[in-house]
């Protein structure tokens, strides 16, 4: 008799014991990324649970969106973890990637962030021009990169000693945080030699030059004639 309520004991305790273990809330070890990430580099990231907290679903998000179908993304699942892998890193692929993972007692998730760093790349750039006397001109230097460069515009002074000097929004000058230069109601002081440099801290910058030739329409002067005409006496 005492061995059947000291066996109902233990399958109790046992019952207990697997139904706790059924509903554990899981719980995710740290996901973590390369500190500095190149683009056509492959970099890969695991996210698992730190304990059996029964049936566990992985999933990934990144930047708080389901990551859909990337192209150059995989993800492997098996034996409770879930693997990130990025081939041929692109900078595009930056961002916040967040794992959950999900249980019927509840969730956890961890987001880790890959930074990948490309020095400046010109996606369009200005190039030498002519321009009328009055015109509105825009010029256009946009650069790529990580993290986002930043563009200075210069312009090639004819002082006493030639050099470059940093452009300045004014009346006219308009300087857009995209790369754009406009030049309203141009006027021949616009004309001349402009830079323009994208640098993000990554080696090495990107600068280009080119030239602005202002046209001036032709100016056709009228000399005025004096004509002096004498009388002639009829005798």
């Amino acid at each position: 008799m005492k061995s059947c309520v000291a066996f109902a004991v233990v399958l109790m305790i046992a019952c207990k014991t697997s139904n706790l273990v059924a509903t554990e809330v899981p719980k995710l070890q740290p996901v973590l990324f390369p500190t500095t990430v190149k683009p056509g580099s492959r970099v890969s990231a695991v996210c698992s649970t730190t304990s059996d907290g029964g049936q566990v679903t992985l999933s990934w998000l990144k930047d708080g969106k389901d990551m859909g179908s990337m192209k150059n993304v995989f993800i492997d699942t098996k034996r409770g973890a879930s693997f990130l892998i990025v081939e041929s890193v692109e900078i595009s692929n930056a961002g916040n990637y967040t794992c959950i993972a999900k249980s019927r007692a509840g969730f956890d998730s961890f987001t880790a962030f890959l930074d990948v760093q490309a020095p400046p790349s010109w996606k369009r750039k200005s190039e030498d021009v002519r321009v009328n006397i009055g015109d509105r001109a825009k010029f256009e230097c946009l650069a790529t990169g990580s993290p986002t460069p930043k563009i200075r515009w210069r312009k090639r002074t004819q002082d006493i000693e030639t050099r470059w000097a940093d452009l300045a929004p004014s009346s006219n000058v308009k300087i857009y945080d995209n790369g754009t230069l406009i030049i309203e109601d141009v006027t021949t002081n616009d004309g001349g030699d402009y830079s323009c440099e994208a640098d993000n801290g990554m080696a090495p910058s990107a600068t280009i030059t080119f030239s602005v030739a202002v046209n001036v329409p032709a100016r056709f002067e009228e000399k005025a004639a004096v004509v002096t005409a004498r009388r002639t006496e009829v005798t």
